[in-house]
């Protein structure tokens, strides 16, 4: 039987990112403080990354000053070490299938 196939693409004029890319991103600048922002543009929706309040977060055996980045709409909680390197320390959320929570658990040298 004749079967076809159609095409769309869907965009929004501009780079879209993941949250991987958005971590990237945000480990190269500048620092956030409480209340500053930065914008996301998933394929599926725009969202804004707010630094919404310093805490202490234990990861393994280490404790860290960490910022916690929480989404607008709230789809994404991110903490964030406050040291040079910012790394990312817990990331929970809408990411693949499944709302998770990924949670570092060493950092290790080379």
């Amino acid at each position: 039987p004749g079967y076809s196939a159609s095409v769309q693409t869907l965009g929004k004029g501009r780079p879209l990112e993941n949250i991987y890319g958005f971590i990237y991103r945000y480990r190269l600048g500048e620092p956030l403080v409480k209340g500053q922002g930065l914008a996301m543009a998933l394929p599926t929706v725009d969202i804004q990354m707010s630094a919404l309040k310093e805490t202490e977060l234990s990861v393994g055996k280490e404790r860290y000053s960490a910022m916690l980045l929480k989404s607008v709409p709230d789809k994404y909680s991110i903490w964030f070490d406050q040291g040079p390197k910012r790394l990312p320390l817990r990331i929970a959320g809408a990411i693949g299938l499944a709302n998770t929570v990924m949670t570092m658990v060493g950092v290790e040298e080379k």
